[in-house]
Formats: structure tokens, sequence, C-alpha cells
């Protein structure tokens, strides 16, 4: 085997041990919390449709908790991006009508709630 191979090999298990590291971490902060992405995915949405949106869509979740409780939410979750952990904002399993409500108002994925295709 020439270094090259080598290198390329351990490289590439490094970096799946990384994700999996990286997903445990995120498992375990956001246990019993419902992410954006998490919500879009648990919708049928696909990793592209969530990938677009999900930021955006979280921009109508963070204003509609924001009018439901007049404060606005704290980012207590985790999520991968990259290689790299950032703080998300997770909802609790209460908010869920928070997150329909904002995911049926907002029309590029809205069709994930109203049964439209």
């Amino acid at each position: 085997m020439t270094i090259r191979r080598i290198t390329r090999r351990i490289t590439t298990q490094a970096t799946s041990r990384l994700r999996a590291v990286l997903a445990n971490v995120v498992a375990r902060t956001n246990r019993g919390k419902v992410t954006v992405a998490e919500y879009l995915e648990s919708l049928g949405a696909d990793a592209d449709l969530i990938r677009r949106y999900a930021p955006t869509l979280g921009k109508h979740v963070k204003a509609a908790y924001a009018a439901a409780y007049g404060v606005e939410p704290k980012r207590t979750g985790l999520a991968v991006v990259g290689h790299h952990l950032v703080r998300a904002y997770a909802y609790s399993p209460a908010d869920l009508g928070i997150l329909h409500a904002a995911t049926a108002g907002y029309g590029r994925v809205a069709h994930l709630v109203n049964g439209a295709s």
C-alpha cells in the first residue's frame, strides 16, 4: 500500500468517526426537543428541501414563537453544519402547533402539511 492510499484510508475513517461522534452529541443534546430540520424530516421532506428551506422556515417559526410567548426562543439545540456543531433553536413537543402553523404559512414547504404536492 502506498502512503497516499494509507493517508486516504485514515482520512476516510477519521471523517466517518467524526460524523458519528457529532451525530451522537446532537442526539443527546436535542433529546426531547425538535429542531426545524427534524420536523421537516418527520413530514417526509428530502435532504435537499431541508437544506434549502429549513433556515428560512426557522425564521418564520422563531417569529411565530415570539408572537405566541412574547419572548424569543433560546438556542438550546445543536445541529451539524459540515464538520462543525452550531447552536440551533430547538422547541419542546408542546410547541409543535407553532411549527405546524409556521410550516403551513410558508409557501415553499406548505405542501408537506397541507397534503398537496
